[in-house]
């Protein structure tokens, strides 16, 4: 709850001071606010191992150019030495940036930058982007689930208490660090990351129902199982693998739930999470934990991870985050825990991660979800733009189903929740839906004997393009 007395100790003038100073409002105004940083510098450098530093910072009001992503700051940097994946930092202090905050107003921040290079932003919860979406104006923000909902997620928070030790969870969750308390983790959006979202928001597609066809027409080929009757809710292990993804192209593998409602006016809506490869949006060939949602089909709603739409609550899980270390073949398996499911007190349809909650999206703004889903789907997608031939994107390990554990990906645990708010674990309502099984398939069962597990359960996946797949 507090740092040690020894820190404590060194804070001393600093208290002094902010007493001395708080009949002018300063300190009580710049409590809670957040930022971001600069590219060009005019500043001074430490150049001794240390384990801290201090200064005050005169606070001004710098003109910043409108209408660019222009900003101007003055703050601290806490810089560690260079490892396998770049540096970390930790920073704090104030800037003027109109892009982020919508005035010319200087705000108090904090930030910081996590292994896999990306900048993470502590953003106040009432300031997320996920806010930002008109219908959400007037949004009251739900903390937590109802008591009801959180009693669902217990087996979750016990299997991640058993398995911190692998190391997966603590990448997806603290490896890096945490926000303060009333603040989340939003990984900085440059430019290209924002115009490269608009141009591949669209390229997500639901899975029909089911039914199997061949052939490669449609781009889009799922490796699945989807659940029958209406449901409020729905959870499994997913193994996390990094499937190999054709480069220069916008074709990606994933594996994850999603959760479809009825068809409306505007089309449908889903509610999707899991993990993904997908180089034309992070820039990068590894697996990354995602949610989605769209409200119309796919048609003029949907986005990734912390955008306008879905409300995140947690201030440790970072949305869009490299997932590490992976399954290995024949070696230790990566997995992680995920459930969708409607709160039948607040109403909201609720992400859970290892049984601890992440956000929700909130009803206003996936109006067709309603009361219920019409099915929940778990299993793999891959985008195939071979001309001529089909593309060598893997799905799942890469490798099909029939080699098995450690070898294969796979889904278990796999259980819905009924209209009465009542867990099925059984694969009575499970049906399978494959597009191009030469080339990605799946074998499901529906007793897992793993140790600890439970429930239905599916290896899935392949290769891609080979002899039974040209």
């Amino acid at each position: 709850m507090r740092p040690s007395a020894i820190l404590m100790n060194s804070f001393k003038e600093e208290d002094v001071y902010s007493k001395m100073d708080e009949s002018l409002g300063l300190w009580n105004h710049i409590w809670h606010q957040n930022g971001k940083c600069p590219k060009k510098w005019a500043l001074l450098q430490s150049h001794d191992d240390l384990v801290g530093g201090k200064a005050r910072i005169a606070v001004w009001k710098p003109n910043v150019e409108s209408g660019t992503n222009e900003f101007s700051s003055a703050q601290i940097w806490v810089v560690s030495n260079d490892h396998a994946n770049g540096f970390s930092t930790l920073e704090v202090g104030w800037q003027v940036n109109p892009a982020l905050y919508k005035d010319s107003e200087p705000h108090f921040f904090i930030y910081w930058s996590g292994q896999d290079r990306r900048i993470i932003d502590c953003v106040h919860i009432m300031d997320q982007p996920g806010l930002d979406h008109p219908l959400l104006k007037n949004h009251t923000v739900q903390m937590r689930p109802s008591a009801f909902l959180m009693n669902s997620f217990k087996d979750e928070d016990a299997y991640r208490k058993m398995n911190e030790s692998l190391g997966l969870w603590n990448h997806i969750w603290r490896k890096d660090g945490k926000c303060p308390k009333n603040t989340v983790p939003i990984i900085r959006q440059t430019r290209e990351d924002l115009l490269g979202e608009v141009s591949i928001k669209k390229k997500k597609q639901l899975p029909p129902l089911n039914r199997s066809y061949g052939g490669i027409s449609n781009k889009h080929e799922w490796a699945l199982i989807q659940s029958q009757g209406e449901v409020v809710g729905g959870k499994a292990r997913i193994a996390v693998w990094k499937p190999y993804v054709e480069w220069g192209t916008n074709e990606f593998s994933l594996a994850q739930m999603w959760a479809v409602s009825d068809n409306h006016a505007n089309g449908f809506s889903t509610l999707e999470a899991g993990w993904q490869v997908y180089p034309a949006l992070y820039k990068d060939t590894e697996p990354h934990f995602f949610v989605y949602w769209t409200d119309d089909s796919y048609v003029k709603t949907g986005c990734y991870n912390s955008c306008p739409g879905f409300v995140q609550t947690n201030n440790e899980v970072v949305l869009g985050s490299v997932i590490s270390p992976t399954s290995i073949y024949d070696g230790d398996q990566q997995e992680f825990l995920l459930q969708i499911s409607r709160d039948p007190v607040n109403k909201q349809w609720w992400l859970a991660l290892n049984g601890v909650p992440v956000g929700y999206w909130p009803t206003e703004t996936v109006k067709g979800m309603g009361e219920l889903a019409r099915r929940i789907d778990f299993g793999g997608e891959i985008v195939n733009e071979g001309k001529g031939q089909h593309t060598t994107t893997e799905m799942g390990s890469g490798h099909l189903p029939d080699e098995g554990f450690k070898r294969a990906a796979y889904f278990s645990n796999i259980q819905t929740i009924d209209t009465s708010n009542q867990t099925r674990s059984g694969a009575e309502n499970l049906i399978p839906l494959l597009t191009h099984g030469n080339c990605y398939t799946l074998i499901g069962g529906t007793v897992d004997r793993r140790p600890g597990g439970r429930g239905a359960f599916f290896y899935y996946g392949g290769p891609g393009r080979r002899s039974e797949c040209p």
